[in-house]
């Protein structure tokens, strides 16, 4: 029996849904605990005591370090689209592999808001449908049965394209039970993800400020590497207007940039190593000035770490559609420090979701979730006086870093 189900050994689940899918009869189930995070609940009446929710768990029994990392290619990339890449937050790569899958006539399951701005995995089978994809989201999404549907898809003989965090990437495998060619994965660069209970009281905190329903959200501009946080909030006058706030100016995202808001197993994550679970990483190339000083990288570059001959195969068929530029993992895990070390836990985690029921989330966001005035300062007139973001997010990286 998985150790963390009923206890309060949080550190041990990812709440990623293997065990509670691979259970044949039912008697796992999901519910959010007091900070909003998912862990399995046990029925012991309906418990065979089988043990393949210990087997398909990703963290009592994390995948092994692959045989192929000697082999790892490193690139900056960006799609050859300019359309399409205005339409991405970062390089585009997301979309240029979700097309292969697509065309193929396959599904590619990814991170969309529901309507009730809920964060689930769910599968896409058009072109159309991939916007709901697309962008970054600093969250947990749900993965809800989408184990289960990729296995059936791969089993008609589908293809199926599954990205997400490094844990539900290896938390699919592990629940599956065997290699399918015919299943391509991308594994994130990951910070740490908050629950969606702290997100409802942020989305909260905007409406009541601003006086309105927000209808849209974006966690970043989808023009490229955009500045922040944007929102269209729904007036009761029917008037909408569009708010656009610089990154480091949302308490939100402060928070998150800091560690403050993270799963506990987040800081002791076992696949933010050099060893990936995903054919490809994607990631955002910060720093990427430094080693391509002449490159245009205003509408984001992608950050791409080719993991198996699985990722290199996908790689050559895209090479017409893409500009690559050979990196090293030395260089690219500079300002990507998550690729190899999982975030450092901040004494604010042991009391924020305390403090977010004991008063609420516009009191956080004045008192433990505000950046320094100083910065904010320094920030606002590098914007004004360089408009240039990325240098920008660099430096915001290091100083919270110290």
């Amino acid at each position: 029996m998985l150790q963390y189900i009923d206890t309060q050994k949080k550190e041990l689940c990812c709440g990623c849904r293997a065990c509670e899918q691979i259970c044949h009869v039912h008697a796992i189930i999901m519910k959010e605990d007091e900070e909003g995070f998912l862990y399995p609940h046990l029925n012991m009446n309906l418990c065979t005591q089988c043990g393949l929710c210990e087997k398909v768990c990703p963290i009592s029994e994390p995948i092994p370090v692959s045989s192929e990392i000697a082999n790892m290619q490193v690139y900056a990339a960006m799609t050859r689209d300019v359309e399409l890449r205005k339409k991405s937050s970062s390089g585009g790569l997301f979309s240029e592999i979700a097309s292969v899958i697509l065309h193929a006539e396959g599904g590619v399951y990814g991170a969309a808001f529901d309507r009730e701005f809920r964060l689930k995995h769910v599968g896409v089978f058009s072109e159309k449908e991939l916007d709901r994809l697309r962008g970054s989201k600093y969250l947990q999404s749900d993965t809800g049965t989408t184990f289960s549907q990729v296995r059936d898809l791969l089993r008609q003989g589908k293809s199926v394209y599954y990205t997400g965090t490094p844990c539900q990437i290896a938390g699919l495998k592990k629940f599956l039970r065997r290699e399918y060619e015919n299943l391509f994965t991308s594994d994130l660069a990951c910070h740490g993800v908050p629950s969606q209970k702290i997100f409802f009281a942020y989305k909260d905190y905007l409406e009541h400020k601003n006086v309105g329903h927000i209808s849209s959200f974006y966690f970043r501009d989808l023009d490229g590497w955009g500045y922040g946080p944007k929102y269209t909030m729904e007036r009761a006058d029917g008037e909408n207007i569009i708010f656009n706030s610089y990154y480091l100016f949302s308490p939100y995202i402060y928070a998150f940039i800091n560690g403050y808001l993270n799963r506990p197993v987040c800081y002791s994550c076992p696949y933010a190593r050099r060893g990936r679970v995903g054919d490809i990483t994607l990631a955002d190339f910060w720093g990427v000035r430094r080693f391509f000083p002449t490159l245009d990288v205003k509408k984001g570059v992608s950050l791409i770490l080719v993991n198996t001959e699985k990722g290199r195969k996908m790689l050559e068929s895209m090479n017409n559609n893409l500009d690559l530029m050979p990196s090293c993992f030395e260089d690219a895990v500079l300002e990507n420090w998550n690729l190899a070390n999982p975030t450092v836990r901040p004494p604010q985690r042991d009391t924020v979701y305390v403090n977010l029921d004991k008063y609420s989330f516009e009191h956080l966001a004045k008192n433990e979730f505000r950046c320094p005035h100083k910065l904010r300062i320094y920030a606002r007139r590098f914007i004004v006086a360089t408009l240039d973001y990325l240098h920008l997010k660099e430096l915001i990286r290091q100083i919270v870093r110290r």
